[in-house]
């Protein structure tokens, strides 16, 4: 398909967008309906911050059981304004733009891979972010932004038949470190990246005498200097690198407990791996191998150690 296909022009991002504001007014209608008790905590502790309470949810007791980056977001928004309802309407507003921002970044790699199934993509996304409304004011909509600028980054650059720099590691990652920072357990997902980029770099380089190495050594560099302050403050504050909540958690096994939301992704997730294993794969089907693999990664951790609720399923 040409990429300069009216498919992908201002004509169908305005219909796309127009339906998308549309249905996002029932939730700025009746934020109550769609908001699950998590999204009130991350504005209490917000506020709380910005009114120089410090990190806790009544003023008293210190917490860091949140996703730090959509709290710096929170907290922005809370200096923004105090007043509940109208924080709550704030938040809603960029979680909006967020998901808004997510599916042009959908487009645009369905363009440059050369591909029509932008819509399709789209219906979940829009189905799965206003009309169950299990997302509203949480951290889900930012993480799963910032993993599809990821495999933008990769889509593009394999595409394009660019090669991984040290200025291109750095660039992704930094985006890297920011996911993990969007939601933590986002680390497995980073690593599977990770580990592909490591592999697409011996590949190119043949491996020799290490040519792959200091590009790879930017990567989790980069990604390293943004996850270290965060990991730092957590031990001096908690004694913990990761909240007290995940700290218990991977400490104990819970038994095997798939909940029925969960099918769906496993048997998409092991379809697309025996699909794609393939020989001149499309940048769009490495894309798609990673997602996949990092998915099953991070379900077995969370199915193993803890609940899986919906909105821990972006990948």
């Amino acid at each position: 398909m040409n990429n300069d296909s009216p498919l992908y022009g201002f004509r169908f991002l305005f219909v796309v967008t127009t339906a998308f504001v549309l249905l996002t007014i029932p939730f700025h209608l009746k934020p109550d309906n769609f908001i699950v008790d998590d999204g009130y905590f991350y504005l209490v502790i917000a506020r709380n911050i910005a009114l120089g309470h410090g990190s806790t949810f009544n003023g008293i007791m210190p917490t860091n059981g949140y996703h730090p980056l959509w709290m710096l977001i929170c907290v922005c928004a809370a200096y923004i304004t105090k007043v509940s309802t109208h924080l709550v309407q704030l938040v809603g507003t960029i979680s909006d733009g967020l998901v808004l921002f997510s599916i042009f970044i959908l487009v645009y790699i369905c363009k440059v891979s050369k591909l029509k199934g932008a819509t399709a993509g789209i219906a979940v996304i829009v189905f799965m972010t206003t009309t169950l409304g299990i997302c509203r004011i949480l951290e889900a909509d930012l993480s799963f932004a910032l993993q599809l600028v990821i495999l933008s980054l990769l889509v593009r650059w394999q595409e394009n038949n660019t090669p991984l720099n040290f200025a291109r590691g750095l660039l992704l990652g930094l985006v890297l470190g920011l996911a993990v920072l969007a939601r933590l357990d986002l680390i497995f997902f980073v690593f599977v990246v990770f580990l592909s980029v490591v592999f697409f770099l011996f590949v190119q380089t043949g491996g020799r005498q290490y040519a792959w190495l200091p590009k790879a050594l930017s990567v989790g560099s980069a990604c390293s200097i943004v996850l270290c302050p965060y990991l730092y403050w957590n031990y001096r504050e908690f004694g913990h690198i990761v909240p007290i909540s995940g700290a218990i958690n991977s400490n104990f096994l819970q038994g095997l407990h798939v909940p029925l939301y969960c099918g769906p992704v496993i048997i998409a997730s092991l379809l697309n791996i025996v699909f794609y294993v393939k020989q001149n794969r499309s940048a769009f089907a490495t894309v798609v191998l990673i997602t996949s693999a990092a998915t099953l990664v991070h379900l077995v951790y969370t199915i193993l150690f803890g609940n899986v609720s919906a909105w821990y399923l972006t990948t």
